[in-house]
């Protein structure tokens, strides 16, 4: 293969934007008549960003075990990315990785002989939730990690955060990482000028070992309803652990979309695709894994 195939890669912590952005960058200008190869990776394992991704012509993978740069999912990763490579054969890769991802891991999987000159980092771009990121930088290392290795960083969600809030926070992601290019957006709407103008630029490494110890994800799914009273006394009893919640929920009148994070509860339509009435994740920091499906599961 004489020309490497681009990768743009999209990371950031949980519930940032990426998978809008995704979604966003699938009819961007600059992908327009371009064959696109999908990568999504999530910590838990229902796939529920996959379901969420766009229609079209593009080919998806899901990698649902891990951190797409670590260890625990290396040789998987590595042999999606050789098919792609040398059977999907794309104009551009767009990977998004897990909120809990290392992405500095990604210069040593790049640079690994399975798939060294196959791919190259187009730029890897980081998204910020200007609420969030303040709350759990301090206590989950790799949100700080992911915007030190990007090459853009941009804060989205703005219309929830007042200018002076702003303000501070891009000083603060400049002190972290003084060569990102920085947009400020939301609904994760990127202007296409700025993507053109991103460069990757490579960084130190090394693959980890597997995801922070204290972060724990359970997939929880269900053909019998919840209790809706037990399920919001429980998300209150655990709202300072719980990290992010996505999914449907059948709480009795059939099954409707619920999605926690940054502390706030939203509810919708259903996601297509996810199968039984109730199929969720929840990740979590510093609780027992059992005691988390049990409280969030009670009928």
């Amino acid at each position: 293969m004489s020309t490497p195939i681009d990768v743009w890669l999209l990371t950031g912590y949980l519930g940032a934007g990426k998978t809008t952005m995704l979604n966003n960058l699938l009819g961007a200008e600059m992908f327009k008549g371009k064959r696109v190869a999908l990568v999504i990776n999530e910590f838990g394992q229902l796939g529920i960003d996959g379901a969420l991704v766009r229609p079209g012509e593009w080919t998806k993978f899901e990698l649902n075990k891990g951190s797409l740069f670590c260890a625990c999912i290396k040789v998987d990763t590595v042999k999606v990315l050789r098919q792609i490579a040398f059977d999907i054969k794309p104009d551009v890769v767009i990977i998004e990785a897990t909120g809990l991802s290392e992405s500095a891991d990604l210069e040593a999987l790049f640079a690994s002989s399975a798939i060294e000159d196959l791919l190259n980092v187009r730029a890897n771009i980081c998204l910020v939730d200007p609420v969030t990121f303040t709350k759990v930088c301090a206590f989950v290392p790799c949100v700080t990690r992911q915007v030190q290795q990007a090459d853009g960083i941009v804060i989205n969600k703005c219309d929830l955060s007042d200018e002076a809030s702003l303000k501070t926070l891009t000083a603060t992601l400049t002190q972290i990482n003084p060569r990102a290019a920085i947009t400020m957006t939301s609904f994760a709407d990127i202007p296409n000028d700025w993507l053109a103008g991103l460069t990757h630029a490579s960084g130190q490494c090394g693959i980890s070992s597997g995801p922070p110890a204290q972060a724990v994800s359970v997939s929880i799914q269900s053909a019998k309803p919840i209790n809706q009273r037990k399920f919001m006394a429980a998300l209150s009893e655990l709202k300072g652990s719980i990290l992010r919640l996505k999914g449907n929920i059948d709480f009795g009148d059939g099954s409707i979309m619920v999605e926690y994070a940054g502390g706030e509860l939203t509810q919708g339509e259903a996601i297509k695709n996810l199968r039984p009435p109730t199929a969720f994740v929840v990740i979590a920091w510093g609780v027992n894994r059992d005691e988390l499906a049990e409280k969030l599961s009670r009928p």
